[in-house]
């Protein structure tokens, strides 16, 4: 596989160049371009897999799960969330350099693919088409992440045609990245179908990832009418089904009918994920072997507020109680009692004679799903009034897990939406930034105040010792930079 993310705007995130005369002979055929875009996929994967940082944005953060990790410790529950101390993850969590990669990646694929001639694509601008989409929503999508995880990032969306002579570039507002990714996303919206080439499924994305990722944004931006429109074209597609109650756990194996878009970690003999790797941290005996992994990087934490999630039951033996399918489902108890998620627990190994290397046979990070689509419509619904349609999207996802249907004694139904979506995305990277949205964060963790918040407190700082040297013009957070 050729992969060309090392071309442009190189300078500033710190890797070489590719050669340019390598790159003017490259795109002379549809190959070019479906290499072109494994490459950026590829990328893609490795920037979430980085520290895991996927997990710890999301979850580590918003305080579903936990680590002993002693270069952590400012991020775990009930800490003071200093996100600024967390030695040796600043590479990781302090630095967006491998979002710019997969951004540069794109960047090549829309200048170059957009000059190929149709010939190319044997005359079919579907095919070319599809290629542009994928790369315009892969950058969006690095952009909206940034957005969330750092704030402010700098958009620079040209290829160079000499990367060494890089311009310095500021920090853009969200408003304005939020605006330009919008675009990018909308233009996906157009260049995709909503059958992915090859019948590859949700591991490349199709209209339906174009559109989850749009209804997102919007739903950032607090633009509920256009986030409820959004999601309600996903929904009444008809193109995605929720799993079974019984087959719950199918999801996280890949390629289900309820996954909109995935990252491919399948095991290959090329891009193994192996017993000390993404997935692994959240497991220990007995579900994985003990020779290839003896305790859990990452546990949950299962204080009093998870237990409530489900149910109210408060202690571990209450697990198998509980009515709710994702909690007897998706949680089990460790030979360390610890408490442990299973959606990522699919471990086959090399040599079953000699299990000492775990791998993953049936496990791809699912980015965007049916579930979550119908409660972020859930969500903007309740939002904006319209309790019936918020109350039947909720009651959907409810009925497939088991439990009673809301009731108004439950509470203020926002607020219920946005905890169905703890429930049912647990450990999938979304609750810190379900929080940041819908206002909560300060109600659930207390150490992130509003004047915090107000200053972006609530969003990573970068590590400019790293960052400042190839662009001088970088500046800190506002709240960083005073803490």
């Amino acid at each position: 596989m050729v992969i060309l993310c090392q071309y442009s705007c190189k300078k500033y995130i710190n890797e070489k160049p590719i050669d340019q005369t390598y790159d003017a002979n490259f795109w002379t055929s549809q190959q070019s371009a479906e290499e072109a875009v494994a490459g950026a996929y590829v990328e893609m994967r490795n920037a979430l897999e980085n520290g895991s940082n996927y997990f710890v944005f999301g979850d580590l953060a918003g305080d579903e799960i936990t680590t002993s990790a002693w270069n952590l410790q400012s991020v775990v529950p009930g800490s003071n969330k200093d996100f600024s101390y967390v030695p040796y993850y600043e590479p990781a969590l302090k630095n967006w350099t491998n979002f710019y990669i997969t951004v540069n990646q794109c960047n090549l694929i829309l200048a170059r693919v957009a000059q190929m001639p149709l010939s190319d694509f044997g005359n079919d601008s579907t095919v070319k088409n599809q290629y542009l989409g994928e790369a315009y929503f892969l950058r969006a999508f690095s952009y909206f992440y940034m957005v969330r995880a750092w704030s402010d990032p700098v958009v620079y969306n040209q290829v160079l045609s000499n990367p060494n002579s890089v311009p310095l570039l500021k920090r853009s507002p969200d408003s304005l990245v939020l605006r330009l990714a919008i675009s990018d996303v909308q233009q996906a919206t157009n260049d995709l179908s909503w059958t992915t080439p090859g019948n590859t499924g949700p591991v490349r994305a199709g209209k339906g990832a174009a559109l989850a990722l749009l209804a997102h944004i919007y739903a950032w931006q607090k633009d509920y009418t256009d986030a409820a429109t959004t999601c309600d074209a996903i929904i009444q597609s008809g193109t995605y089904t929720l799993e079974t109650g019984a087959n719950y756990l199918n999801i996280w194996a890949g390629m289900d009918p309820e996954s909109i878009f995935e990252i491919n970690m399948l095991f290959t003999q090329n891009a193994s994920e192996t017993s000390g790797g993404f997935f692994n941290n959240f497991l220990e005996p007995p579900y994985v072997n003990s020779n290839a992994q003896s305790s859990a990087y990452y546990t949950v934490n299962n204080d009093q507020g998870f237990y409530d999630l489900y149910g109210g039951y408060n202690t571990q033996n209450d697990a198998d109680t509980s009515l709710d399918i994702r909690f007897k489902q998706c949680f089990g108890i460790s030979n360390n009692n610890n408490l442990l998620l299973l959606k990522y627990s699919n471990v086959k190994y090399m040599n079953p004679a000699q299990p000492s290397q775990g791998f993953y046979e049936n496990n791809n990070l699912v980015i965007f799903r049916l579930a979550d689509i119908m409660l972020l419509d859930a969500e903007a619904n309740a939002y904006l009034g319209n309790s019936a349609k918020a109350i039947a999207l909720i009651n959907q996802i409810r009925e497939r897990a088991g439990v009673p249907d809301y009731d108004p004694s439950d509470g203020d139904l926002y607020r219920f939406a946005i905890d169905e979506r703890a429930r049912e995305l647990f450990g999938e990277g979304w609750h810190y930034f379900d929080l940041i949205r819908s206002g909560f964060l300060s109600q659930e963790i207390p150490s992130i105040s509003p004047d915090r918040i107000a200053q972006k407190g609530y969003a990573w700082p970068l590590d400019l010792s790293t960052l400042k040297i190839s662009d001088p013009l970088l500046t800190q957070t506002d709240w960083w930079a005073a803490h």
